[in-house]
C-alpha cells in the first residue's frame, strides 16, 4: 500500500482555495472561507472568469482628445462620437474632428442613438443634434425640437423618444424610417398607418411616477422603464398593430437609461435595488421577466447610490468579449467609481462581480468586440485581453482575500509556506496579515507565462512557492500584479504544520 510522506519528514497540510466567485460582501469576511467557490472581499481592474480563475482586465491604447469625455457613441464598427467637458461646457465631437464647440453647459447628461446611419444625440430640456459622420445640425422635426427629449431608443423602425420635461410619462415615435416627424409634426388628417405616434402610460403609472429609461426588446418590443417598474410594447411599423405586452412580470424598474444595454437576448439595466436582467422565460417562451443580478455586492452598490446627487448620470456598457457589464458612477468630476458584473453563457455558474480604476474611466460603449473608454484625459480603446500596444499604460490588478482560517476558528496555526497557481507576465507584490489586519509576511517577485500562456499544466506545488514562517488563527492575503499581458491566478493554498 502506498504511503505519503513529506520530504522534510514534517506531517503537513495544504489548504487549498480555488474557483474564485468574485467579490462578495453578502456575509462578513470572516465567515467567508469556503476553499472550494471561495468567493473575494476585493478584486480591482481584474475578474473571475467561468473557470473560476483571476484575470487581469485587458489594457487600453490612447485614442485622441485630452479633455474628460463624459459620453462616447459607436455610430460604425471604427467611428465614434463623444461629449467633451471643458471647465464650462461640453463639447460634441467625432473622430473625424468634427466638431460643435461649447454646446452644452459642462453638468448635461448626454445621450444618443444611432437611427437611420446617424447619430441623435439628447440632453434634457435642451435642443437635440445630429451627427452623419460629415457634419453636425439640428433636427427639421419642429415637435422634436419643442419637446427636447433626454434620450431616445430605436424601435420597429422608428425613432422613441422620452423624458420630457413636461409630459413625464410620454413616449414620442417618429414615423416608419423618418427621424423628421413626430407625432406633433403629422397632419389631424393623416390615415398612413406609418404615421408616427404616442404612447402615454399616466393612466397606468401613476401620477407620481415617470420614464427614466427605454429599451429595445427581441426587436419589436419597446420597455418603457419608470423607477418603480416596466411597462412593454409591441411596436409594429403598423401603428394599429400597437399593443401592451400582457404576458409581463417586471416590478423593478430602472434608475438611469444610460445603464440599459443589450446582452446577448437579454437586458441588463439599474434600478434602486441593484443591477438586473430583463428577459424572456426559458421555459414557457412567454413570460417576460426580470432576474437580480447583484446580491452579492448588494451593500457596495447601495453606497455607491448613495454617494451619487443625480442616479441619472450613472451609466454602463457590455463588454462581448469577455462578457462583462460594466457599470460607471461619476460620483464628481474627478472621482469615478465602476462596478463590474462577468456572466457565464451557463446559467449554473452564479454572476460574478469585481471594480476597476484603471485610468479612471468615466463611460464606455463598444459595437460587436470593441470597447472605448471615456476617460478624464481623453479617448482609449480597450485591447482584446492579453494582447496589447507597447504605448499602453500599464495596469494593477489587486485582489484581497477573506481571512483564511486553516480549519479552526480559535486555534492558532503554525504556517511555513505559501503557493499561487498563476500564469503570464507581471510584478507581483504579495502581502500577508493575520486575523487582526497585522502584516505577518510577504514577497515580491516577478511572474513569467508558462506554456506560451496557455492554460497552466504544471502542478500547483511547482508554481509560484515562498515560504511563510508565521504563527496564526488566521491568514488574509492581499495580492497585486503589474503588467500589460494576460495574467491569471487559478489558486491559492496555505500550507500548515499539523
Amino acid at each position: 500500500m502506498p504511503i505519503t510522506r513529506s520530504k522534510s519528514g514534517v506531517s503537513e497540510k495544504v489548504n487549498a482555495y480555488a474557483d474564485f466567485m468574485g467579490m462578495d460582501d453578502s456575509r462578513p469576511s470572516i465567515s467567508q472561507d469556503t476553499g472550494e467557490k471561495q468567493s473575494l472581499l476585493e478584486i480591482t481592474n481584474g475578474f473571475c472568469d467561468w473557470r473560476g480563475q483571476i484575470v487581469r482586465d485587458p489594457v487600453a491604447t490612447y485614442r485622441q482628445a485630452r479633455n474628460a469625455i463624459t459620453h462616447v457613441r459607436f455610430y460604425g464598427t471604427e467611428s465614434v462620437v463623444f461629449a467633451e467637458r471643458n471647465d464650462a461646457y461640453i463639447s460634441m465631437s467625432s473622430d473625424r474632428e468634427h466638431r460643435m464647440e461649447d454646446v452644452y453647459p459642462a453638468n448635461a447628461v448626454v445621450n444618443s442613438v444611432v437611427f437611420n446611419r446617424e447619430v441623435h444625440v439628447f440632453v434634457r430640456a435642451l435642443k437635440p443634434y445630429i451627427y452623419n459622420g460629415v457634419l453636425w445640425r439640428e433636427n427639421t422635426s419642429e415637435s422634436l425640437n419643442a419637446l427636447k427629449p433626454a434620450f431616445g431608443v430605436v424601435v420597429g423602425r422608428r425613432l422613441a423618444v422620452a423624458g420630457i420635461s413636461d409630459r413625464p410619462t410620454e413616449v414620442h415615435l417618429s414615423r416608419v424610417d423618418d427621424d423628421t416627424a413626430f407625432p406633433d409634426d403629422e397632419s389631424p388628417s393623416e390615415t398612413s398607418v406609418l404615421r408616427a405616434g404616442m404612447i402615454d402610460i399616466a393612466n397606468i403609472a401613476g401620477v407620481s411616477d415617470e420614464i427614466t429609461g427605454l429599451a429595445q426588446f427581441e426587436q419589436s418590443k419597446l420597455v418603457m422603464f419608470t423607477r418603480g417598474t416596466a411597462y412593454v410594447y409591441k411596436i409594429d411599423p403598423d401603428i394599429t398593430q400597437w399593443e401592451i405586452e400582457q404576458n409581463t412580470s417586471v416590478r423593478i424598474g430602472c434608475l438611469s437609461h444610460g445603464t440599459i444595454v443589450s446582452a446577448g437576448t437579454d437586458i441588463l439595466f439599474c434600478s434602486s435595488k441593484g443591477v438586473h436582467s430583463l428577459r424572456r422565460s426559458r421555459e414557457n417562451g412567454i413570460t417576460i421577466y426580470n432576474r437580480t443580478l447583484s446580491a452579492a455586492v448588494r451593500h457596495r452598490y447601495l453606497s455607491l447610490l448613495r454617494m451619487m446627487d443625480d442616479t441619472s448620470r450613472i451609466t454602463a456598457a457590455w463588454d462581448e468579449e469577455t462578457n462583462r457589464y460594466l457599470v460607471f458612477f461619476p460620483i464628481s468630476e474627478t472621482h469615478t467609481e465602476r462596478l463590474t458584473l462577468a456572466l457565464s453563457e451557463d446559467e449554473q455558474i452564479p454572476p460574478k462581480w469585481s471594480r476597476g480604476d484603471y485610468l479612471k474611466a468615466i463611460c464606455a460603449d463598444s459595437v460587436s468586440a470593441r470597447l472605448v473608454f471615456g476617460t478624464p484625459g481623453g479617448l482609449y480603446e480597450v485591447e482584446d485581453l492579453g494582447y496589447f500596444d507597447d504605448d499602453s499604460p500599464s495596469i494593477t490588478m489587486e485582489v484581497l482575500t477573506p481571512v483564511f482560517w486553516l480549519g479552526s476558528l480559535h486555534e492558532q496555526k503554525m504556517a511555513y509556506a505559501y503557493i499561487l497557481q498563476a500564469d503570464g507576465d507581471g510584478d507581483v507584490v504579495v502581502e500577508v496579515m493575520n486575523q487582526d489586519g497585522a502584516v505577518v509576511g510577504g514577497d515580491t517577485f516577478e511572474a513569467q507565462p508558462d506554456d506560451n500562456g496557455l492554460f497552466p499544466t504544471v502542478p500547483l506545488s511547482q508554481r509560484y512557492k515562498r515560504k511563510l514562517e508565521v504563527m496564526a488563527v488566521g491568514l488574509q492575503f492581499r495580492i497585486r500584479v503589474t503588467g500589460k499581458g494576460l495574467f491569471r491566478i487559478s489558486g491559492l493554498a496555505i500550507i500548515t504544520k499539523k
